[in-house]
């Protein structure tokens, strides 16, 4: 059996040595498919700075909040400004339509004169039955009557001129 085998075995290291000489041959038809090899660009290494930019999404809040309220409403004539300039606390900055103002400050004021008017009324009403009262001649309602309506004229001129100080703002 062993000189069976013994060609065989020839055979198969013969076989074995003509593969490993056929891979063995020169390198020029080495490569993919016949492509020349690749060409390779180099650079030398050099030391540079160069300049980093970063790009982010945001949002800013300015450092001050301004909150701007007109103390009246009213038709804008002029804008007294220029957009973007600074601004100062209490400058004015836009003219309004002072007619619509106008007649409600001659309003206010004509009712402080009517106010003024009662009052003096309700005085010389409580002046002149202060001595009836004081010797019983009218009835103490009557008297208490004319106080109160006296003090009640006098809290309207106050009041009325409040509000004429109010529209003057």
């Amino acid at each position: 059996m062993s000189r069976v085998f013994s060609p065989l075995r020839s055979a198969a290291a013969l076989a074995i040595a003509a593969a490993l000489a056929a891979c063995g041959q020169s390198q020029q038809h080495a490569g993919f498919a016949g492509f020349p090899p690749a060409e390779v660009t180099t650079q030398v290494i050099a030391v540079r700075n160069f300049p980093v930019a970063f790009e982010y999404v945001g949002q800013t809040l300015g450092s001050k909040d301004v909150e701007v309220r007109a103390r009246v409403t009213g038709i804008i004539e002029k804008r007294l400004y220029q957009e973007g300039a600074p601004v100062k606390a209490g400058q004015p900055l836009f003219t309004i339509d002072p007619k619509p103002y106008a007649a409600q400050v001659a309003q206010a004021q004509a009712e402080l004169v009517r106010a003024e008017a009662q009052k003096a009324q309700a005085d010389r009403e409580r002046a002149r039955l202060a001595p009836l009262a004081e010797r019983k001649a009218i009835g103490q309602k009557e008297a208490d009557d004319a106080t109160s309506n006296a003090e009640l004229a006098a809290a309207s001129v106050q009041s009325a001129r409040a509000k004429l100080d109010e529209l003057k703002l």
